[in-house]
């Protein structure tokens, strides 16, 4: 297979980690999440543990922090034949940094409504201590507030809370939105319906990135 770097974008809530691990699982490429990486960073009280504040505030991390983090990340082996990622770039500035790195080969915009992100995301808990994800809604635990898993507690992250979700949709349309139509321009944006349930969502994927491969 020939090498393919694919983003995935969309607002808070949109579904890009679910899709972006399929696509990791359906091309045997890594799926990359800055997100992911700036918060196990900021777990392990590392110099770049500063990010941690930025986050539970609903704001951007600074660009050199995780310019550091994303550029050691893609020199790693096993990017040889491509990667997923998720959750950069998120402006212009930062798309141009990755083209210096990495040619993209395609855009995945994933469109989702406001009401669907603010109860996506209000709904979501998180295990304080192994991590796993649940939702009150489409995904609850066995017992209410406790971990399947592991039997700690679950908790709502700071930039689920409404409050914080709003700005970081200010900051998306603000910022990230524009971004669409820079790859627009070169011919490797795609949309997807990301209002639709997750197996629909990924079948619509899985045909577009067939019909990209051929």
């Amino acid at each position: 297979m020939k090498k393919v770097n694919i983003i995935v974008i969309g607002p808070p809530g949109a579904g890009k980690g679910t899709q972006s691990e399929r696509i990791s699982g359906e091309l045997g490429i890594p799926h990359i999440s800055t997100g992911d990486m700036l918060r196990q960073h900021s777990d392990l009280e590392t110099e770049h543990g500063m990010a941690r504040d930025y986050m539970d505030r609903g704001d951007l991390v600074p660009d050199k922090i995780v310019y550091s983090i994303l550029d050691h990340r893609l020199k790693k082996r096993d990017t040889e034949n491509g990667f997923v990622l998720d959750g950069f770039p998120r402006d212009i500035s930062q798309a141009r940094h990755l083209e210096s790195m990495e040619k993209i080969d395609a855009v995945i915009s994933l469109e989702v409504d406001k009401n669907n992100v603010i109860r996506r995301l209000t709904g979501r808990r998180i295990c304080d201590s192994c991590g796993k994800t649940f939702h009150l809604d489409y995904k609850p635990p066995v017992k209410e507030g406790v971990c399947d898993k592991c039997g700690s507690d679950l908790v709502q992250r700071e930039d689920d809370k409404k409050d914080v979700i709003e700005q970081r949709l200010k900051k998306y349309r603000d910022k990230t939105l524009p971004l669409k139509e820079f790859y627009r321009k070169k011919g490797v944006l795609r949309k997807v319906d990301g209002n639709k349930d997750i197996e629909a969502v990924w079948n619509d994927i899985k045909e577009m990135i067939e019909e990209f491969l051929r």
